[in-house]
């Protein structure tokens, strides 16, 4: 059998045209993934508003059914071991500390009890890891407290909150460090913002603790705050106060938020008219006095001819028009 003439693959044959493809050749050679041309299943749909044959849906619909249908892994998590929460060493960067200082014996014990909590501890395990995260010079006394033989944990933290007073922070702050915090700014003037900002700051730290304590009402803490003004500044307050609310009834208080708010909008106003307004140099009379025209004897000079001679040269320069 002759073997068949390809001849160059590049030229495409005019008898192999294919008219159900546009603008596209085919060749006479048998290639060895199959006959040219292909069947009619395997080429596009020149006419998409026409419904496919049931040739196409077959050929789709088994294809279809061939795709593989893949499954997400699935771990087996009852076999995997849950790992083993362990409470820090000493010198762990997450092990809690504690100073000596009592502001920080609070603080020192709430990670105690996290730490104790997520690791399954007894209240004698808390105890043992309490002292043993204890400075040195610390831990013996801490050792000497009844509770800590008798492993009663609540108890054992009591006693160390009375060996450190103040730890407890209940009386941090007091009505006395108010006032004297409101009297110290009253004689202060209040010129910007900054500043009303880090008086709020300080007032609101006591006066808040207070009220957590039952010992100040809102009532108070208005009064209060606005008697830390300067005068000058809290006439202006109180008299914005009553122009924005008129309505007002004397004897409710103002609000804190309502009082900060008014301090603010004045000193943005002062600020902004002292950025508009430049401050005037006040311009200075220098006044020039030579002593070389004097003619003065050598002997005899007197208080009352010096004064006489003075009042004389002043009357001069004053009676002179200016250049």
């Amino acid at each position: 059998m002759d073997s068949p003439s390809f001849g160059n693959p590049d030229t495409p044959d005019p008898q192999s045209y294919d008219p159900r493809i546009t603008d596209n050749w085919t060749f006479s050679r048998n290639f060895p993934f199959g006959p040219l041309p292909y069947p009619e299943s395997h080429y596009l749909n020149p006419n998409p508003t026409q419904e496919p044959s049931e040739s196409e849906v077959t050929t789709s619909e088994s294809e279809d059914t061939q795709t593989p249908v893949l499954n997400p892994a699935k771990w087996n998590d009852t076999n995997m071991a849950t790992p083993v929460k362990t409470m820090p060493s000493r010198h762990d960067r997450a092990a809690p500390k504690f100073d000596g200082k009592p502001k920080s014996l609070e603080a020192f014990l709430d990670d105690i009890n996290q730490l104790s909590t997520a690791c399954s501890l007894t209240n004698a395990e808390k105890i043992k890891w309490t002292v043993h995260y204890a400075p040195a010079d610390e831990s013996e006394l801490w050792k000497m407290q009844p509770n800590y033989i008798a492993e009663k944990w609540e108890e054992f933290q009591k006693e160390l909150y009375a060996l450190y007073p103040g730890s407890t922070r209940d009386r941090i702050y007091s009505v006395v460090n108010l006032k004297a915090l409101t009297e110290k700014q009253a004689t202060l003037p209040m010129v910007s913002s900054e500043q009303f900002g880090e008086y709020y700051h300080t007032f609101c730290k006591v006066a808040f603790f207070l009220k957590k304590k039952d010992q100040l009402s809102d009532r108070e803490i208005s009064a209060q705050f606005i008697l830390g003004f300067i005068y000058p500044f809290r006439v202006k307050v109180r008299a914005q106060l009553k122009a924005q609310k008129p309505t007002h009834h004397t004897d409710d208080p103002y609000t804190l938020k309502e009082i900060s708010d008014i301090a603010l909008f004045l000193l943005s106003c002062n600020q902004n008219f002292a950025v508009l307004t430049e401050p005037e140099v006040p311009t200075v009379k220098r006044e020039i006095f030579d002593a070389s025209n004097f003619s003065f004897k050598n002997s005899n000079i007197s208080m009352e001819t010096l004064a006489q001679e003075l009042l004389k040269h002043m009357n001069l320069l004053s009676a002179s028009p200016p250049a």
